[in-house]
Parts: structure tokens; C-alpha cells; sequence
């Protein structure tokens, strides 16, 4: 029998709710006005890695942890990229791209004292070569793109000035892009 005193039950039952649903545990999010708040179930699983990737090695899932951030996939999936995570680059990507292109620099996407704003969205399907890319993505409403893909799955979050940023996970899978 799997050794769970050190585990907390109730956040268990959070932490499988939220890795089930498709999304991304971070290590922190950010508050209406910009500052970190640390993420009670990144710290649990952090305190009992051992045990979590257990339990989702026996449901044939794998738990992956990132520098600060933690998500599930299928085990025995022949690509590490699914449908959704090819989207999630996607945006990304696009929104990189834009980023640089309009002159700005990285961290106006991980800096809540900046973020991309609605405006800087709805200007990445002007970009005629930008918009083909997003309609063979099956991906036809940019706003509604990011919150699907990118908000409601942890990559990204929307502050409460309306700006969006990346989590630590958008961090590093944005990261991840280029390296």
C-alpha cells in the first residue's frame, strides 16, 4: 500500500481535479495588482514528489515537473506533442513573434507590471503570414485561442488590469521554443 501520511488528502483531490482537466500547477500566480502568491498545491507536490508520481504512474500518466510548475501526460503517447500543446506553441510562438516585431522585449510577457494586452493580440491576425499560420492551427479567434489554450490551461494569466502574462510554465515552454 502507497504510503500517503505525509500527503495531504484534500489537496490531492485539488491537485488531481486541476492536472485532469488539462492544466498546469504552478508555482505561483499573481494577484489582481502584480505580486507572486504561492500555489498550495505546487507545494505539496513538491513536498511528496515521490508519492504524486506514483499515483500517476499507476494510472498510466506521467508526472512532469518543470523549474517551477508541474503537468500530466499519457505515458504511452508516441509524441510528447498533443493537439493542445501544439496550439499552446503556437500561440507562443505568434506572440513572441509580434512581441519582438513590435519592438518590445521578453519580459512584457512575464512582467506583470507590463503583459500583452488585448490590442497586441488582435494585431498578431493582421500579420497576413501570422493568420494562416493561427487558421491551420484551427485556431480562429486569437482572444478566445488564449484563453482556451493558453489562460484556462495555466500557461497564461490575465491580471486585473486585462494585460496577460505568462505563468512560470508559459516561461518555460516559451523557453523552450527557442532553445
Amino acid at each position: 500500500m502507497m504510503n500517503t501520511t505525509s500527503a495531504n488528502l484534500k489537496l490531492s483531490g485539488l491537485i488531481f481535479s486541476r492536472l485532469m482537466s488539462g492544466k498546469v500547477i504552478n508555482q505561483y500566480e499573481f494577484s489582481a495588482s502584480g505580486e507572486r502568491i504561492e500555489d498550495a498545491l505546487f507545494t505539496e507536490i513538491f513536498s511528496n514528489l515521490d508519492i504524486y508520481v506514483q499515483q500517476y504512474a499507476m494510472s498510466n500518466l506521467e508526472l512532469i515537473a518543470g523549474d517551477s510548475f508541474y503537468y500530466v501526460r499519457d505515458a504511452d503517447r508516441n509524441s510528447k506533442y498533443s493537439e493542445a500543446t501544439k496550439k499552446i506553441q503556437v500561440l507562443l510562438l505568434l506572440i513572441g513573434r509580434h512581441i519582438t516585431f513590435s519592438g518590445s522585449v521578453f519580459e512584457k510577457m512575464t512582467n506583470p507590471k507590463g503583459g500583452i494586452t488585448e490590442e497586441d493580440l488582435l494585431a498578431i491576425p493582421a500579420n497576413e503570414e501570422f493568420n494562416e499560420i493561427l487558421e491551420r492551427s484551427e485556431i480562429f479567434d486569437i482572444v478566445k485561442g488564449v484563453k482556451l489554450n493558453l489562460i484556462d490551461r495555466g500557461v497564461m494569466q490575465q491580471l486585473g488590469n486585462g494585460c496577460y502574462v505568462l505563468t512560470p510554465a508559459g516561461a518555460s515552454f516559451f523557453d523552450g521554443l527557442f532553445t
